[in-house]
């Protein structure tokens, strides 16, 4: 395989162009996609009478994982049936569409496409905080450096995560590549939201590090939980959202929120700081090792409320019960909040992780 080429525009198109000297002619040609974190895709190609062969991928139908590294090889059937494979090649996929600033450290590399060259620091200084918060919370080693990508704003951010119906969206982590996706706010004087989106998302890569591909079978609202308590900020709104939800009995159960989080505005609004409060709640009672123990047991698969009884003793009800018991002493019993279990359940409203 030789005079290798990668040729992409970002979410649009891919070429993959090579010249193949194999002797006797193969029957067949294939190429081998295997993006990190994706399933591999096999491709057929057609070799030209000079031994040149051309992928051309439609990255719009098909598309690859932001930012993973992407390893393809060729497969080759010989007439006899037989098979065989070329030596494996790789290419990084990173947004394109962008001219990106480069700012690095041994913790993190720090992406922008402002002209100040000043900011890239102060997004350093940011991670590095709250990394550090971060750690004190959940004691873990991260694979360093750490990619971090500030888009210019939110929308540009959803363009590039297809999350477009998530209007509330503005940071992501893809904890298995070790990268933070972050928007810009219109000011760039004001980095309050970064203080939030960023110690939140670097707290999902700790989580991963600590799980790895059992990331998945943690309880979700521990994930969330965590992460919007590493923020250097709390939301505002935080305590309005959850007095409102106690006083109409409208909280969401734990076992609602085993697998993800509700997806619309509203519903992410409380989830989000339901999980957070009974986060804190767990870490004054527990302390920080009862995380690290049930990240731990989602590794052995245990289920979400299983795992919750093995470290706590308690079911996902009575930790329910005994935080708002806490947090709440003056406001009327709860009964559990059926009304809201079945809405959740029942009502079928899509989640999801970010």
């Amino acid at each position: 395989v030789t005079n290798n080429e990668v040729i992409y525009s970002f979410a649009s198109a891919l070429e993959i162009s090579a010249n193949i000297n194999v002797i006797p002619a193969p029957a067949k040609i294939y190429i081998i996609l295997k993006p990190d974190g994706q399933v591999s895709r096999q491709i057929k190609l057609t070799a030209q009478s000079d031994g040149r062969v051309v992928l051309t991928h439609d990255l719009s139908q098909d598309p690859l994982r932001p930012f993973s590294r992407v390893y393809y090889w060729y497969q080759f059937e010989m007439p006899d049936g037989s098979m065989s494979t070329s030596p494996s090649f790789w290419f990084d996929y990173v947004d394109n569409r962008y001219q990106w600033k480069l700012l690095t450290s041994k913790l993190f590399a720090v992406y922008w496409t402002g002209e100040d060259a000043a900011f890239g620091q102060k997004v350093m200084d940011i991670a590095s905080s709250g990394l550090e918060k971060s750690t004190t919370i959940l004691p873990v080693a991260p694979k360093l450096p750490i990619r971090i990508y500030v888009y210019p704003d939110i929308n540009a951010l959803q363009d590039t995560l297809s999350l477009s119906h998530q209007k509330w969206v503005s940071g992501h982590a893809s904890p298995e590549l070790g990268v933070v996706l972050i928007s810009d706010g219109a000011d760039q004087s004001n980095f309050i939201d970064m203080e939030r989106q960023i110690p939140h998302e670097l707290m999902h890569i700790l989580q991963y590090q600590l799980t790895g591909d059992a990331y998945d079978n943690a309880p979700a609202w521990l994930l969330e939980g965590l992460a919007v308590t590493a923020q250097s900020y709390p939301n505002p709104d935080d305590d309005r959202i959850l007095t409102t939800a106690v006083k109409t009995d409208s909280l969401i159960p734990l076992e609602a929120m085993c697998r993800s989080l509700p997806i619309d505005a509203n519903g992410a609004a409380v989830g989000y700081a339901q999980s957070s409060k009974i986060v804190e709640y767990l870490k004054d009672r527990f302390g920080s090792q009862v995380f690290v123990k049930m990240l731990q047991s989602s590794i052995a698969g245990v289920s979400c409320e299983q795992n919750l009884v093995n470290n706590t003793d308690l079911s996902s009800e009575q930790l329910l019960k005994a935080w708002l018991g806490a947090a709440y002493p003056d406001m009327p019993s709860q009964s559990g909040n059926n009304n809201a279990l079945l809405f959740y359940i029942l009502g079928g409203v899509g989640v999801v992780i970010l």
